[in-house]
């Protein structure tokens, strides 16, 4: 896709020739100084003057509040810097002019201006674009329906709409891939608590043998191969008392038996 892909103004010269001539006939129950100020408004405009074209169509709606041709062209100045918003606002008040043509330009550069809103929104992490996407497609379909011939309309709806697929497919997209990043970490977690808790089974086992084993020694320190505890030292030292006092009784008793027996006088 070349080229620019909104022209919000397209045919604004076209339109302000319209405008001035309904405008001239308008005023002329009214103070002819209006018609001078408009005029110097819209040379500020066509300069690229527009905050100071901006403060002359003020003026001139302090005295005609709902006058659709400057609601329309302080629209127009409005969206050439950059304030999307009022630029919207202004354009909906135009809608006052019931001739079809005028308001068929204000829907489409309403519809304009809520795509550069929802444009600005597209480079925030917070802010979804979505909703100001939709709402400009439904001011394109509203132009196209009263002016089917306007290209313009009718190409900003389509490009439009391809962006809602397109901003639609990628939040789908991130939805499952942090919906997997939920999974791979809870899957994570999982396995650390096994872990942590095979290792708790472990050290309870190590300390249960511990206690189980009637050869651990004092202070919880397992003898050394080929060492002998004080435990085993005590029975080995009883074993050898007992066998010492078992032979010299044997000893005594057999001292005993080989003596001569007394011969009594009787």
């Amino acid at each position: 896709m070349t080229g620019p892909a909104f022209k919000p103004l397209s045919r604004w010269a076209f339109f302000t020739m319209i405008v001035s001539l309904c405008l001239f006939h308008a005023r002329e129950a009214r103070a002819f100084s209006l018609g001078g100020e408009m005029k110097k408004a819209d040379n500020l405009y066509e300069d690229g003057k527009y905050s100071e074209a901006v403060e002359k169509y003020d003026k001139i709606l302090e005295e005609d509040p709902s006058d659709p041709a400057v609601r329309y062209n302080k629209a127009s100045a409005l969206y050439r810097m950059g304030r999307y918003k009022e630029a919207r606002e202004e354009y909906l008040k135009a809608l006052t002019s019931g001739e079809r043509g005028p308001e068929q330009k204000a829907i489409y550069n309403a519809g304009n201006s809520k795509y550069r809103i929802g444009e600005a929104m597209s480079g925030t992490q917070t802010m979804n674009p979505v909703k100001e996407y939709e709402e400009a497609l439904e001011y394109f379909r509203r132009a196209m329906k009263l002016d089917p011939d306007d290209m313009d309309a009718k190409y900003n709806y389509e490009l439009t709409l391809e962006k809602i697929k397109d901003l639609k497919k990628k939040q789908d997209q991130k939805d499952q891939e942090d919906q997997k990043d939920q999974e791979d970490q809870k899957d994570q977690e999982d396995q650390k608590d096994q872990e942590d808790r095979k290792d708790q089974e472990d050290q309870k086992d190590q300390e249960d043998q511990q206690q189980e084993d009637p050869r651990e020694a004092p202070g919880g320190q397992r003898p050394a191969p080929g060492e002998m505890t004080k435990e085993d030292a005590e029975r080995l030292l009883q074993a050898q008392e007992e066998e010492e006092s078992r032979l010299r009784a044997e000893r005594k008793k057999g001292r005993a038996a080989g003596r001569p027996a007394v011969i009594k006088n009787w």
